[in-house]
Order: structure tokens, then sequence, then C-alpha cells
């Protein structure tokens, strides 16, 4: 009776822990504002999301998107007084080639991630190595996850599909040259 209790309860933690693993996978990086934010399954609702909008080859997952800001007026007044958060609203998510010149204006210059360790410095330089063709080519951002305080994200510029990301701290090593 006692190991059928342990067993009992081992398999309804092991479900809850799976599920709430599940729920926390990412589903959409959202585009907002001046940086990319990762979205997890438990906030994306597929119900409201509008994926007639969106290619086949577009709907790969994670979903890299651009969420929709307020557009008039009173949708501003609405979203700054109700405390809305755009980003996570999946009917507002749209694909990124439309936005692309958006994108490339709020796009993170490379030459100006300084490594402030020598951890960070590799980090770079491999990143620079691996992508030395395309790096003209391709737009930074930050990317906020949900359990990682942030790391760089790299998209093409041409077409808004995920390239690579860096694991580095964008807060400590971009920095504006005078």
């Amino acid at each position: 009776m006692d190991l059928t209790i342990v067993v009992v309860l081992q398999l309804i933690a092991l479900i809850y822990g799976a599920t709430m693993i599940y729920q926390q996978r990412p589903s959409v990086i959202a585009f907002a504002g001046d940086r990319f934010e990762v979205i997890p399954s438990s906030h994306f609702n597929r119900d409201t999301f509008n994926s007639p909008l969106f290619s086949d080859k577009q709907l790969t997952y994670p979903l890299l998107t651009y969420a929709l800001p307020a557009q008039t007026k009173e949708e501003k007044s609405k979203f700054l007084l109700e405390n809305v958060i755009y980003q996570k609203m999946s009917e507002r998510y749209r694909p990124l080639d439309p936005y692309i010149p958006l994108l490339k204006e709020k796009s993170l210059d490379f030459d100006k991630l300084i490594a402030q360790t020598e951890q960070d410095k590799k980090k770079l330089n491999t990143f620079k190595q691996k992508h030395q063709q395309q790096l003209p080519l391709l737009l930074l951002f930050i990317l906020e996850g949900t359990t990682h305080d942030a790391a760089i994200i790299a998209i093409h510029s041409e077409d808004g599909h995920f390239v690579d990301y860096l694991d580095v701290n964008p807060w400590k090593l971009y920095q504006t040259r005078s």
C-alpha cells in the first residue's frame, strides 16, 4: 500500500512537471518596440491568432512575428490606461517581411558590441567568424526570454528569417561610442 501511494504521487508530480515544461516552451518570438520577446505557449492564444496572414513557410515554431502596436489615438490611450501588453496579444501578430524597413532602423550595430570579459570576447569572435559573409545582412536585436535575462538574436535583413542568437548580456555589451 505504501509503495502504491509513493508511485501514484511520483506519477502525479511527473505529469505536473511535464505539463509545466510544455506550457513554458517558446511559441512566439515577437518584435515589440525595439526588441524581440519570447512568448511561451501559456500566453499564446491560438484561437485569436490570425494565421491566414502567414504563409506555410512562415508558420514554423517558435513563430517569428511583428507585434502590431496601437494604431490610433484611442487605441494608444486604451493600451496606456489599461496597461495592455500588446506583444502578448496573438491577434496583433503579423509576418516580419513588411516591417523589415522598420526593423532595420531599430537594429543594433555589431561594431558597438564591446566585450567586457574574455568569455564575451570569445563569443563575439566566434559569432563574427561564423557569420562573416552574412554580417552586413544581419539585423541584431535584444531578445528577452522568460527565464534568461536577455541575449541577442540575429535575423536576415532580406526576409526576416532567424539566423542565430548570441548568448551574451546586451545590457553590458552594447555601448554608444562618442
